[in-house]
């Protein structure tokens, strides 16, 4: 918009500049500054209409693209990242991990608070895990009480010193709340060249029913050399 708004000023007085040096003395001395207002005003309305159309354009993209009750980015869209990072994994050989979330007996919290209690620990949860992982990293909630988080270049090691803090901060705040939850996830990390999106989506889905089968309320970790 600044440069617009710069861009629309340095016009309209090039226009002036140039009906001067183009026309004879006009009727009247403010004539000029009047058609230099006209300009800049047209100008101007032009870039805001154009910069009001462009955050339209990028409100409804995020929109698209977003989880109206987390924020986080919705599957299809997480689908769409994940692809991409792995066909820049394979590209560079960058370490990729993947780690699957699920909420334990999220069901109860519905029932015994009703479902807006139920999004509002969903909301909560999203936000505890934005609040641990790094921009670069992406939540995304895969539907229901599933979230998702991809590490782009990070290891096993690194991802377990993040999923740590997730898992306590998580605690924390059920226990505060009462929230009869807690959370099982599964981390897959590829070290070298990594498996196609729907393999390890499956891999990472498998690895957090692990977790489950093992009593819930863990994370369990494995690494997929191909």
């Amino acid at each position: 918009i600044r440069a617009g708004i710069a861009v629309s000023v340095v016009s309209a007085v090039v226009w002036l500049v140039d009906e001067r040096l183009a026309s004879a003395d006009p009727a009247h001395f403010i004539t000029p500054y009047l058609n230099l207002a006209v300009s800049l005003g047209f100008f101007l309305f032009a870039v805001f209409i154009v910069d009001r159309v462009k955050s339209l354009i990028v409100r409804e993209r995020e929109i698209a693209n977003t989880d109206h009750l987390t924020g986080a980015a919705n599957s299809r869209h997480f689908s769409d990242i994940l692809e991409r990072e792995i066909d820049r994994s394979r590209r560079y050989g960058h370490v990729v991990t993947l780690a699957y979330i699920d909420i334990d007996d999220f069901k109860q919290v519905n029932d015994r608070f009703g479902h807006s209690a139920g999004d509002a620990l969903l909301s909560a949860i999203a936000g505890k895990i934005r609040a641990q992982i790094r921009t670069v990293d992406v939540l995304a909630r895969l539907g229901g009480d599933e979230f998702a988080i991809l590490f782009p270049e990070t290891g096993a090691q690194g991802a377990r010193i993040v999923i740590d803090r997730i898992r306590q901060s998580i605690d924390r705040t059920a226990h505060g709340r009462d929230w009869p939850i807690a959370i099982s996830i599964g981390v897959v990390t590829c070290p070298k060249v990594p498996v196609s999106m729907d393999k390890l989506l499956m891999l990472a889905d498998e690895t957090m029913y692990m977790s489950k089968q093992a009593g819930k309320d863990r994370a369990t970790y494995r690494v997929y050399a191909t």
